[in-house]
């Protein structure tokens, strides 16, 4: 979906679309966190600075969240504080000025992000900080898939080269023709040959367009992918599996592992095998053209004394008898789990998520028009769909606890108690009061501009799902003295309230990219470096006094006509 923008607007545009559209459907935090590692290896392969498009998709995510009463758990809050209040919050209440306020902020970013972020070292510093691979690196092939990303596309505008641990981009092979690397178009099943250290394998192996040509044998493994990791390990001088023919299957039975490359010791580029060594005299391993790379599997690869190979095996299974007899030195690569994705059932799980979303929205939506519908609620719907992705296993319990923020939930239940008690004490009336009389020379811009304010500035400092809790009663009072649709107003302060622009500590997202992008306080602080805070602020509360002057006038015709 993100493709291969030659630009650094047209990311942050495919970006920020992407995030919105999916924070609309998915809670922003668990989607944040998902897309983190899809956006610094995407930045790497295009070269751009990911400073220049973390913070962007942080904003894109909080805005997308304000188009449907799902997108952020700030919506049921308010939809639960304003209820009290005589209004209850739909679904699609705020998705026109939502929208709105979601294509303006991106209007904003295109040219003002690449413009100001990503002036602090940035990705070359990044890249500066590699240590030499070259002694590290494997020999492997990866081959084009057919109408994928990389088909009919040049090599060099691919950015395989940028990304982290891939030492260089040897050749490209097609129908056992070696071509060389400089300005070569891809084409489908082509292998391209790259030397990367073991980080750059697993990278590699999680780019979408590009598939490791032993991945049938890797799916041997069985299911579980989760608990499998990939391990960098050494043939120990006395392993039973040097100077003969591999078996893949034997290695499988019996060391739960399926090796997915292959580095020798002084042979070569970076240690590379040499292909002639490894030829078994019978059954000889097919390998990709003037390479030592095999074509579909290591099945009569003749292993060497000294080798180090590059395995993906359970975590459950390192250390046992067979892996203690035979391999060395062990090490784990960080967050190599196998993508899930590419096989039957991985389309088969992603079609019932989307799938079951949309049917639990659209019969929560057509509950409130058909009476037979009214048990399908949108929190029944969301708890049948979590049972069947358990079911499915597209979710693990342990996934699904993970995702629970504790400290919202505890504030949801705390919500009702605290909005009573402020409109018990009198300190909602004293409030809109104070606001209504200070504001009342600026009229309705002037009292929306407060409350704006008031909402935003208290989010980026304090919980902005208790400034809604807090905001409730008061806003409730303010369209009772000034006669202003209360509609109008729960739009205002629910969208107001997920305006956290200004501070890294106002939203769990902008904390999430922070480490990533580097940014310090001063980033969030300065308006100048929010992407979204200017038009957000300016049009969100002059389209809600648009609305309230179209509905004045409205409801005046009517009462002219009937007079």
């Amino acid at each position: 979906v993100l493709g291969t923008p030659r630009s650094v607007p047209v990311a942050v545009g495919r970006l920020w679309v992407l995030v919105g559209v999916l924070s609309a459907l998915v809670n922003n935090t668990p989607m944040i966190a998902m897309m983190l590692p899809v956006l610094q290896l995407w930045s790497q392969r295009l070269g751009f600075q990911v400073q220049q498009l973390a913070m962007p998709m942080a904003f894109a995510s909080q805005m997308g969240g304000s188009l449907t009463l799902m997108g952020s758990p700030t919506n049921f809050v308010a939809q639960d504080s304003f209820a009290k209040e005589g209004y209850n919050l739909t679904f699609f209440d705020m998705t026109l000025p939502a929208a709105v306020l979601f294509l303006a902020a991106l209007v904003y970013a295109l040219p003002m992000a690449p413009l100001l972020l990503g002036k602090r070292g940035g990705l070359e510093a990044t890249l500066a900080e590699q240590p030499a691979a070259e002694d590290q690196a494997f020999e492997v092939a990866f081959r084009v898939e057919p109408r994928g990303p990389f088909d009919s596309v040049r090599l060099d505008e691919c950015g395989f080269q940028r990304i982290r641990g891939v030492v260089r981009v040897d050749n490209v092979v097609r129908a056992d023709a070696v071509l060389a690397a400089d300005s070569v178009v891809l084409a489908g099943n082509d292998f391209v040959v790259f030397w990367a250290t073991a980080e750059g394998v697993v990278s590699l192996r999680s780019t979408r367009g590009i598939s490791l040509p032993l991945q049938k044998q890797v799916e041997k493994l069985g299911a579980k992918r989760r608990m499998r990791s990939v391990f960098e390990v050494e043939l120990l001088p006395t392993s039973t599996l040097i100077d003969k023919p591999l078996v893949a299957r034997n290695l499988r039975f019996n060391h739960k592992c399926a090796v997915l490359a292959v580095r020798g010791r002084c042979q070569g580029f970076a240690g590379a095998p040499r292909a002639a060594d490894r030829q078994a005299v019978e059954n000889p391993c097919h390998l990709v053209e003037g390479t030592s790379a095999p074509s579909h599997s290591f099945d009569h690869f003749v292993l060497k004394r000294g080798d180090v190979l590059l395995v993906e095996a359970g975590r459950a299974d390192v250390g046992s008898m067979e892996w203690t007899s035979d391999f060395g030195i062990v090490r784990g690569i960080p967050n190599s789990a196998p993508p899930r994705a590419g096989r039957t059932q991985d389309s088969l799980r992603s079609v019932l998520a989307i799938g079951g979303a949309v049917l639990a929205v659209g019969l929560y939506v057509v509950g409130d028009q058909v009476p037979a519908l009214k048990n399908f609620t949108l929190t029944n719907n969301l708890l049948v769909l979590v049972g069947l992705l358990l079911l499915t296993r597209t979710l693990t319990l342990k996934e699904v606890y993970e995702s629970l923020d504790v400290t919202v939930l505890l504030i949801i239940v705390g919500a009702g108690p605290f909005g009573d008690a402020i409109q018990q004490v009198g300190l909602a009336n004293w409030i809109a009061n104070g606001l209504v009389t200070m504001m009342a020379p600026a009229g309705q811009l002037g009292v929306f501009f407060a409350i704006y304010v008031v909402c935003a500035g208290l989010s980026n400092l304090i919980s902005n799902i208790a400034v809604i809790v807090m905001m409730a009663p008061i806003c409730a009072n303010i369209a009772n003295l000034n006669h202003y649709p209360l509609r109008q107003l729960v739009l205002l302060v629910t969208i107001a309230s997920s305006a956290v622009y200004t501070c890294p500590i106002g939203h769990q997202t902008n904390l999430m990219v922070t480490p990533l992008g580097r940014y310090s306080w001063g980033d969030f602080f300065s308006l100048r470096v929010s992407p979204a805070a200017v038009p957000h602020g300016a049009l969100c509360f002059c389209l809600l006094v648009l609305g309230v002057r179209a509905a004045r006038e409205a409801l005046c015709r009517r009462i002219d006509g009937g007079f």
